[in-house]
C-alpha cells in the first residue's frame, strides 16, 4: 500500500460496505463522488449518492474499467 493511505483504508473498512463485483466499496454520503484508492489490487470507492445516479450498466461499466487498471 502506498504511504499515507493506511488510515484512510482502515476508516473505509469500518464505514463502507462492499458491493458485488470488483473490489468496490459504497460509502453512505449525500455528495456524489467516486475515486480509486492506490492499494495493492486497488479499490474503488463510490458514494451512495453517486451510485444512485447511475444506471446498472453505467455502474458496472465503470467498475469493470477500474478492475482492469493496474496499480
Amino acid at each position: 500500500m502506498r504511504k499515507g493511505w493506511h488510515g484512510h483504508v482502515a476508516a473505509l473498512d469500518m464505514l463502507a460496505r462492499p458491493i458485488p463485483g470488483p473490489a468496490a466499496l459504497v460509502l453512505e454520503h449525500a455528495a456524489s463522488a467516486a475515486y480509486c484508492v492506490p492499494t495493492r489490487g486497488g479499490r474503488v470507492v463510490i458514494t451512495s449518492s453517486a451510485l444512485s445516479r447511475l444506471t446498472p450498466s453505467e455502474g458496472a461499466a465503470g467498475l469493470v474499467d477500474r478492475a482492469e487498471t493496474n496499480w
